[in-house]
């Protein structure tokens, strides 16, 4: 990996012709190095990644990437409880929440970065599998920490929108 803090250089696999991925050299001059259009600049600021988790896992429901974003374990706080949630108690959390809601979109309305610690005010819509539909609002911290996140507080949203 290279590239400025805060940020993961992503290569494209490239494949030999027996199908097996190639291993890139060392030196970005060597000859196996990456085409420069081949590479993907990944934000792991605290910040992106709270927004990315918010836009890709749940309005994309792109739960393969639960792993990028995730730490393992998470500890995520509530009123009067801490739990410590595995990789696979998180992917098994949201893939019951996303079946529930074939609709589910988030979108910050106030998002506030402190070193590694992100407050977001957000605005949520939801369908359920009973066709009632909702809108709501809450706020949660963050800590995100090597572009994962680490901690999350949250508490019970609330119906309506911040305005």
């Amino acid at each position: 990996a290279g590239g400025p803090p805060g940020n993961r250089v992503l290569f494209k696999p490239v494949l030999g012709t027996d199908g097996k991925i190639i291993t890139m050299g060392e030196s970005p001059t060597s000859p196996s190095a990456p085409d420069p259009k081949e590479v993907i600049m990944i934000d792991t600021s605290p910040e992106a990644v709270v927004r990315r988790y918010l836009a890709v896992l749940y309005n994309e429901r792109r739960l393969d990437l639960v792993g990028e974003l995730i730490a393992d374990p998470e500890i995520r706080h509530s009123p009067g409880e801490t739990v410590s949630m595995t990789l696979a108690e998180n992917t098994a959390r949201l893939e019951k929440m996303l079946a529930a809601c074939p609709v589910l979109r988030f979108e910050p309305a106030v998002v506030i970065t402190q070193g590694d610690l992100v407050s977001v005010a957000w605005n949520g819509w939801s369908t359920q599998t009973n066709t009632e539909t909702y809108e709501f609002a809450a706020v949660e911290l963050f800590r995100v920490r090597d572009g994962k996140i680490v901690e999350i507080w949250n508490a019970r949203e609330a119906r309506g929108h911040w305005s």
